[in-house]
């Protein structure tokens, strides 16, 4: 029995490291749809909620930068915002006020959203990749 060398090569997005960058861009890019979509929840369930609104609570809610995958909806450490969440120290049972959970509720809600809001970055993804060999 003779061997016989054989070599295999390799070439396209996955091997030459572009497809990792493709795939890091679209995370990217899936984390900020993600944060926007979270903003205008908490801004859209807060219109329901609110029983005497100004304007002056929605205007601080914004989205932050964690790092580049990771973003942060909050109302800007808003003095009163543990109140209307239903986690500060005048909540029930100390006052009737159980707080709207408005953060909680947008958080809970975006468990089964992520996916679908992202579906179009992650599907951008695999067609650039395909379309680079």
């Amino acid at each position: 029995m003779s061997e016989e060398a054989m070599s295999v090569k390799v070439r396209g997005p996955i091997f030459d490291g572009r497809a990792n960058i493709m795939i890091s861009s679209a995370c990217r890019r899936a984390a900020e749809v993600i944060a926007t979509y979270a903003e205008d929840l908490v801004h859209a369930t807060l219109q329901e909620v609110l029983q005497h609104p100004t304007g002056a609570y929605e205007s601080r809610i914004n989205v932050r930068a964690v790092n580049q995958y990771a973003y942060a909806v909050n109302d800007d450490n808003c003095i009163y915002g543990p109140w209307l969440e239903g986690v500060g120290s005048r909540n029930y049972p100390v006052t009737r006020f159980k707080g709207y959970g408005t953060f909680r509720k947008v958080s809970q809600e975006l468990q089964g959203a992520a996916v679908l809001q992202t579906e179009d970055e992650i599907n951008h993804a695999v067609d650039e990749i395909n379309m680079a060999w």
